[in-house]
């Protein structure tokens, strides 16, 4: 065990968090969990070692630090190949609006999404009770999030989760993930990009459940519905058709004329998010004509 005082990334895709909470994050090393790591709020590595001297570590910083129990909490899980920070400005606009919130990491391309839904309970379930709990996901987060609600309900009941807003999610998997499954893309990816690929061919284990909460999509569009992407059928943000993002009972279904990279920073995407997430808004299913 070592004390470190290095600055480091953050984690992007080597890295998932073990318990997180106030920027502090315990992260175990993808290519060999045995190995740990504490950051601080500004990624610099306090301490690496073992899971359990790490967690001690986190834990006793914890006890000096406010948990915040008595706001809502706003998870939030970004999509495929990126990391917390490409949620940031969500991030701030949410805590702006009152919410406290929780930008996980996990390495999404290194492993798959049954394994990110358990890392991610894993975090969840040394947390605090709290009233209310609401999830904000980008593209994959959205999958894992749902697994996450299924197989590990009783991990995260503590939280109280109320409701799940999807941002360009590949809720029936990606074509575009089906016509691109290579070796190259599997190296790439990973297992949950090809899990993405099965989910389009139409394989059943590889679809999560429908929530059971109320949940909201936002799905990308290109103005006049033609598209961006040629290698996607129908309208598409580049990444995820509106078709292959659109789920039966979601509360909210909106388009945004946004690129998939960068669509959870559109301010109609913002604001669709802080409406959703509001006490009044409804629990019904929305009655989009699409």
């Amino acid at each position: 065990m070592t004390e470190k005082g290095l600055r480091t990334l953050g984690g992007a895709q080597l890295w998932n968090d073990v318990r997180a909470w106030r920027g502090y994050r315990v992260q175990s090393f993808a290519p060999a969990p045995a190995k740990h790591r504490l950051l601080s709020p500004r990624n610099v590595a306090l301490l690496t070692g073992t899971r359990a001297a790490c967690v001690a570590a986190f834990d006793e910083r914890m006890a000096n630090l406010p948990q915040d129990v008595e706001r809502e909490l706003v998870v939030l899980l970004h999509g495929l190949g990126r990391t917390s920070r490409s949620l940031s400005l969500l991030r701030r606009r949410l805590r702006e609006a009152g919410y406290a919130t929780l930008a996980l990491d996990y390495a999404s391309t290194r492993g798959d999404v049954h394994e990110h839904a358990a890392r991610v309970a894993e975090v969840l379930s040394a947390l605090p009770p709290r009233a209310a709990t609401s999830f904000v996901t980008h593209s994959l987060g959205g999958i894992v999030t749902r697994w996450l609600l299924s197989e590990h309900a009783s991990e995260v009941a503590h939280l109280h989760p109320r409701r799940v807003f999807m941002i360009a999610p590949p809720s029936q998997g990606a074509s575009l993930a089906a016509r691109l499954d290579s070796r190259s893309f599997r190296a790439v990816f990973g297992p949950a990009g090809q899990r993405m690929a099965r989910a389009h061919r139409g394989d059943q284990a590889a679809t999560p459940p429908v929530p059971t909460l109320p949940f909201g999509i936002v799905a990308g569009t290109q103005r006049g519905g033609r598209g961006l992407n040629p290698l996607i059928d129908g309208d598409d943000d580049g990444v995820v058709a509106v078709r292959e993002a659109m789920l039966p009972g979601a509360a909210l279904f909106a388009l945004v004329e946004s690129p998939h990279t960068f669509i959870m920073n559109h301010p109609e995407t913002v604001a669709h998010c802080l409406h959703f997430l509001a006490p009044s808004a409804p629990d019904a299913p929305d009655t989009h004509p699409l």
